[in-house]
């Protein structure tokens, strides 16, 4: 009876790992510590996005906690991380697609404000799908690693490391 109860669970879990499965697009560093984020996008059967991750890591490198954002949250914008009550980096995009992909906007805070309008950069990536298989874009290079230039008051821009 035991094996019984064993194999129908090994038998569920190959079935809904073959229902999903999750990849790393992006690795991100900080230049101001240790502290790295990562980019995960988990698909379905059909390799079409559920969700996109965005997994924020301590500097034990312990995970400290996840944001999901499906595509039908983008249009408008997904806060990602938030400082202070502030928005420091959103996901944004008109045009991403489930099966297909599209054109997603990290907005981020380049400078913070006390008296005043803060000021807000942009960083521009294609998120692209290659068969089964998706990638990150910029200017028709994919790349696996960005660098967030910190500094005490936002991120100066992004850069692509590889």
């Amino acid at each position: 009876m035991k094996i019984k109860v064993i194999l129908t669970a090994l038998l569920l879990c190959s079935i809904s790992n073959a229902m999903s499965a999750e990849k790393i697009l992006a690795t991100i560093y900080r230049t101001s510590d240790k502290v790295k984020s990562e980019l995960v996008i988990n698909t379905d059967d059909k390799a079409d996005i559920i969700k996109v991750i965005f997994k924020i890591y301590s500097e034990e490198g312990d995970l400290a906690r996840e944001v999901n954002v499906t595509p039908e949250e983008l249009p408008e914008g997904k806060t990602i991380l938030t400082k202070m009550s502030l928005n420091v980096i959103v996901l944004q995009s008109d045009n991403v697609a489930s099966h297909n992909g599209g054109d997603v906007t990290i907005k981020y805070l380049k400078k913070f404000k006390l008296l005043g309008k803060n000021k807000y950069g942009s960083f521009r990536v294609l998120l692209d799908r290659e068969g089964d298989e998706w990638v990150l874009k910029k200017d028709d290079t994919i790349f696996t690693e960005l660098l967030a230039h910190t500094h005490s008051k936002g991120i100066t821009k992004f850069t692509i490391i590889k």
